[in-house]
């Protein structure tokens, strides 16, 4: 388990390496993350978070998108295509990451 320091108790697959206790940071890719609205992610191994879009900016084929989690930004791309509508800032949205997608990082 892992305990962010806004308070948020994160469930995380260390692959068996014991880690000391003290600093660490949780590390995962954008593209990694899938954000829904109105639903929640599938997937037993699918961590969730609830957030809200506090940002985006046009990337060609990616809309990133800048997500506050317990008052923590985070970016998570979302593939553009055409006619599919932007997420506007302030919409409460789900996101969801594979714990295998996830890497514990000491300081």
């Amino acid at each position: 388990m892992f305990q962010a320091d806004n308070g948020l108790m994160i469930p995380v697959n260390d692959n068996g390496n014991k880690r000391n206790s003290g600093s660490c940071c949780l590390v995962f890719r954008p593209q990694n993350i899938n954000v829904t609205v109105g639903t929640k992610n599938n997937g037993d191994n699918t961590i969730q978070f609830q957030s809200t879009v506090s940002g985006k900016e046009f990337l060609g084929s990616t809309i990133r998108y800048r997500v506050t989690v317990h008052g923590d930004d985070v970016f998570a791309d979302v593939s553009h295509q055409q006619g599919r509508r932007l997420i506007e800032n302030g919409t409460s949205v789900n996101l969801g990451i594979n714990q295998n997608q996830i890497m514990i990082v000491n300081d």
